[in-house]
């Protein structure tokens, strides 16, 4: 496959040609970086989009984004997704404030909120079925640009808003057949170490992520990722990024080091990693963007890793994260760690010698079945001698399993049509049936086909 060094996805970055991170606007600014996943869906497929915007590195340190409105593409059309009351699934600590139309607009929970520094990112989940197909061959695939605005203030204007940053352009969804493009998918595998020193020019951080045919679950080779810290791409010390024979992406970096670098304040940074797509391969490969970790920088490299965690619908979770400090991490033990899940407090624990520190039972009451980047929340308050740090994770909520029982109906003269009579399973949870062949169904004679029965619960299997 051709390899090519191209410009990065326009829903995350600029062109690599920059070394290290940039950073210097004028302190009053406030800059935005917006990504879109999946990047490219089907004609009439119905999908939950994650919409990540970033407060960039370029805004000033006072700046903190609390409003967020998105605007869907005419043609897309907002669903539930099953269970949910709502199309959107807003941030941690987060709400949807209104729904007017395609307009979406979500606020933090408090006017004051300051969790979205510079350099952090929320993660806007959509649930919308994409439009039909355009007419034609493959150039007639449909570009969707998904229109964002961003503001300090939960109540909008202009005084307080946002800009997309310069060299950035608005997410966009690309509604194409599969013979035409293939999707793809990016995850971040690991940013390691996950924390450094302020001061420590020598700290250097590896990233690592894998980029896979959607369709097959196989790693795909000879590709460039790239990626991007606190919204401003990076250069990797063997740059670009090409993904190996498994479709692993490796970068290097040293955060710290000045030049080529810009070092990192104090403070809490989202990396992302982002696939451009490839038009050279036949079908395309679409483009794509990883979910957020997370790098710490801090006067003495304390640091949270919080563990993903899963659970049943209505069900509970056990939440835990490991504490540790240093340029070589080391545990940290006796100290207290407090928990939230979707912004409610979920408990607090003590950590043990190694650092690590777990709630159980924590209820998912209300949260419908599905995956939630940064649902999940660790703090550490700090103390006289190591400093205070949080980090988040994803929450995955499972559907219930749901049983189908259903005798053997009886034989019917041949000309009767299909009802109630053999039509009539029950379930163990309530919903409606999908029946196949359909009631009305006249069959032929003989030993006719097996029907089908379908449960659709909305929260269940």
């Amino acid at each position: 496959m051709k390899q090519t060094t191209r410009c990065i996805l326009a829903v995350a970055l600029t062109c690599m040609g920059m070394a290290g991170i940039a950073t210097g606007a004028t302190v009053n600014d406030r800059f935005y970086v917006a990504t879109i996943s999946p990047a490219t869906v089907a004609p009439n497929s119905t999908t939950t989009f994650n919409v990540s915007v970033t407060n960039d590195l370029k805004s000033g340190p006072s700046h903190f984004m609390r409003q967020i409105i998105v605007t869907v593409p005419a043609g897309f059309t907002l669903t539930n997704p099953p269970g949910a009351i709502s199309p959107v699934a807003p941030p941690s600590g987060w709400k949807v404030q209104s729904i007017a139309g395609q307009v979406i607009t979500v606020v933090t929970i408090s006017s004051t909120d300051v969790a979205t520094t510079a350099g952090k990112s929320v993660n806007i989940q959509v649930t919308a079925k994409a439009p039909a197909s355009t007419p034609g061959n493959c150039t007639a695939t449909q570009p969707y640009p998904w229109l964002l605005s961003a503001n300090q203030d939960i109540n909008g204007g202009n005084g307080n808003s946002y800009k997309l940053r310069p060299g950035t352009t608005t997410p966009t969804v690309t509604v194409a057949s599969a013979d035409c493009v293939t999707s793809t998918g990016l995850v971040l595998n690991s940013v390691s170490p996950t924390a450094v020193i302020t001061t420590d020019a020598g700290a250097m951080v590896t990233l690592t992520a894998t980029l896979t045919s959607a369709a097959t679950n196989v790693g795909i080779s000879g590709e460039t990722v790239t990626f991007t810290v606190g919204g401003e791409p990076l250069r990797c010390l063997l740059n670009p990024a090409i993904t190996s024979f498994s479709g692993v992406a490796t970068c290097s970096f040293y955060p710290q080091a000045a030049p080529p670098n810009t070092p990192l304040t104090a403070g809490l940074y989202d990396i992302f990693a982002n696939f451009a797509g490839d038009t050279v391969p036949q079908p395309d490969w679409g483009s794509s963007t990883s979910t957020a970790k997370q790098l710490t920088v801090s006067a003495d490299g304390t640091n949270l890793a919080v563990l993903d965690a899963s659970g049943p619908y209505n069900g509970t979770v056990n939440l835990s994260a490991t504490l540790t400090t240093g340029a070589t991490p080391s545990p940290l033990g006796g100290k207290t760690v407090t928990f939230s899940v979707n912004g409610t407090a979920a408990g607090s624990a003590v950590t043990d010698n190694a650092g690590k520190a777990a709630v159980s039972g924590v209820s998912l009451a209300g949260i419908p079945a599905g995956s939630y980047p940064q649902y999940i929340k660790a703090s550490f308050a700090g103390d006289g001698t190591y400093s205070a740090t949080s980090n988040q994770s994803t929450l995955n909520v499972s559907q219930l399993s749901s049983t189908i029982t259903w005798g053997a109906p009886a034989d019917i003269v041949y000309g009767t049509p299909l009802s109630g009579t053999q039509l009539n399973a029950n379930a163990s949870v309530a919903g409606s049936f999908v029946y196949s062949p359909a009631a009305g169904t006249i069959l032929s004679g003989g030993n006719g086909p097996d029907i089908v029965g379908d449960i659709h619960a909305g929260r269940h299997d």
